[in-house]
């Protein structure tokens, strides 16, 4: 049941863009493309900020051991996390600019 479910959601969605012309589908898959990206960054960047926060409680009020790991390495790999994070949401935009701007 579930596999009819999704093909029939499928077939609908190809015939909701049938009925454009390609530059126009095109457009719409990008933007939805966009858009999950833009929801995935934000969860992201959301739970990351929360257990950097957490983690910097715990470091604030001693506890040294999160498992195996102590609690400044954990916060090291967030922050780290977190920069990666937003350099992989950036570089792509700056890259698209510069060629943009170069008129290639």
């Amino acid at each position: 049941m579930r596999k009819i479910i999704i093909l029939v959601s499928f077939f609908a969605f190809l015939f909701t863009f049938a009925q454009d012309s390609i530059s126009v589908v095109e457009g719409k898959i990008y933007a939805i493309l966009g858009n999950i990206i833009k929801f995935l960054f934000s969860i992201l960047m959301l739970a990351g900020s929360a257990l950097f926060i957490y983690l910097g409680i715990l470091y604030i009020l001693g506890k040294t051991k999160i498992g195996e790991e102590t609690t400044s390495k954990a916060i090291l790999y967030i922050v780290l996390g977190i920069v990666l994070l937003i350099t992989s949401f950036f570089i792509p935009n700056l890259i698209k600019n510069f060629i943009r701007s170069q008129g290639i």
